[in-house]
């Protein structure tokens, strides 16, 4: 597009908005490749919303599902542009707000990730499921804390939203804007349910009461019959026992050492460069640990390194050199040239995050010995890596736009030095027997073709990697 703007007028100018730096150095790389960089200008969101006002012939907005959040819509007020091109695998968001972004640039084509795959835009790549049998006990297990939780939700209407504000809290609350006090939804609740007692009032006073009663002296804030099943102390109990539940089932699920097993297993038997994608960093850290130097990780989590680097001091006099190595422990005498003395002494200086992600990316690129890049969620999009052969997607979200930006990591074309395509692999890890496997098939609507296994070895026969 870009050249066919400049055909007849060289010079027309080209503003390219990205989500992040990792994608912001893999465009000014392309331009440059293509010979597109002159009149051409790649920024970051959040450096572009603090500008005056930018002006361009043709404003590419990559990633464009993003810019519909309140802070990054300011795009369209410091950039003025003639045409406008949105760029984006998933549109459509799940709060709506993707209909604004259709009012600064409508919808002229949409591709089907199948229709891609026909055409030969992406690569001829394999999509497997991969179930894992749970051992007995841990399915006994798995099974006694989905019918904790069904019972907990039945309290609150198999209502996720609602029991999740019910836990919030069961004292009243103060507005600041009516400047008054009202009930949490859990008193709200109870009251659907049939439940009645004080009104909000009438629990602040018993509230402020409590205050200078000792431990076992103290009132039921909200009144009425405390025994009653749909008390709002008890719903509130029951809330937060739920929420606990949900998280303890999430944990089990996504950080279950089988899945990382089998992750392993297909990293090493495959050899091919891989990303894998997971909803806890954790996950990303326990396969680093195994990994070792073959594997990078990069995520929101990371925290600051430490290196070693040498300083250097360099003195007129040896005498003066030596001293100061005599009153500084690890100092050590480097010799002299041209009548310049040197010391020097390695000390352990602090690496950002920022920098440990960068090199991170540098390494996945560039370095022959890295073969794996661990990722939670950071990576799921605005991220370019066209020699992954191997996708391996350990846990998700039921939401299809995940799995599509995750797949879409995968499914880039890359040509190898003797001139054959990449086949890109991505393989879909899920715990049989548990509600994994019905996130799975939501987050699939948009997949094509894919193959159902239970054993790697099927995938390996299958794919002709004995």
């Amino acid at each position: 597009m870009v050249q066919a703007l400049r055909r007849n007028h060289a010079s027309r100018t080209v503003i390219i908005i990205v989500p992040t730096i990792v994608l912001k150095g893999q465009w000014e790389k392309q331009l440059n490749e293509w010979n597109l960089s002159e009149n051409t200008e790649v920024y970051v969101i959040n450096s572009l919303i603090k500008l005056r006002t930018v002006e361009c012939k043709l404003l590419i907005l990559d990633e464009v599902h993003r810019y519909a959040a309140k802070t990054f819509a300011k795009v369209f007020e410091v950039t003025k542009y003639t045409f406008i091109l949105g760029l984006t695998a998933t549109l459509k968001r799940l709060d709506g707000k993707h209909i604004l972004l259709q009012k600064y640039a409508p919808i002229v084509d949409n591709i089907t990730l199948a229709y891609c795959r026909a055409n030969g835009y992406i690569s001829q790549y394999k999509e497997y499921n991969l179930g894992i049998n749970l051992p007995q006990d841990d399915l006994i297990w798995y099974q006694d804390k989905s019918r904790e939780l069904s019972s907990m939700m039945d309290k609150f209407d198999n209502d996720f939203q609602l029991m999740l504000k019910c836990s919030y809290t069961n004292k009243p609350q103060w507005s600041p804007i009516t400047q008054g006090w009202f009930e949490p939804h859990v008193v709200t609740h109870a009251k659907m349910l049939g439940w009645r007692g004080n009104n909000v009032l009438q629990a602040r006073e018993n509230s402020e009461l409590n205050a200078s009663r000792p431990r076992g002296q103290k009132l039921s804030v909200w009144g009425g019959d405390i025994n009653s099943y749909f008390h709002p102390d008890k719903l509130h109990g029951f809330s937060i026992y739920g929420m606990r539940l949900i998280r303890e089932i999430k944990d089990f699920i996504n950080k279950h050492p089988l899945k990382l097993e089998a992750a392993l297993e297909l990293i090493n038997r495959t050899n091919f460069e891989t990303i894998t994608f997971s909803e806890n960093t954790e996950v990303a850290d326990n396969m680093k640990l195994v990994l070792g130097d073959k594997a990078v990780v990069y995520h929101s989590n990371i925290e600051s390194g430490v290196e070693e680097v040498e300083v250097v001091k360099t003195y007129k006099r040896q005498e003066s050199a030596l001293n100061y190595i005599s009153n500084n422990a690890g100092w050590s005498y480097k010799g002299d040239v041209d009548g310049i003395h040197t010391i020097s002494c390695i000390k352990e200086k602090a690496v950002s995050p920022k920098r440990l992600k960068e090199e991170a990316i540098q390494k996945i690129m560039t370095d022959d010995t890295v073969k794996v890049m661990l990722t939670a969620k950071a990576l799921d999009q605005g991220f370019d890596y066209p020699g992954a052969e191997l996708g391996i997607i350990m846990s998700r979200t039921s939401n299809p736009t995940q799995q599509v930006q995750r797949t879409g990591r995968v499914v880039r074309k890359h040509t190898y030095a003797d001139g054959t395509e990449k086949v890109g692999l991505v393989v879909n890890l899920y715990l049989k027997d548990t509600r994994d496997f019905r996130k799975l098939r939501g987050a699939q609507k948009s997949s094509v073709s894919v193959i159902e296994v239970n054993l790697i070895d099927k995938i390996i026969n299958r794919e002709g990697l004995m």
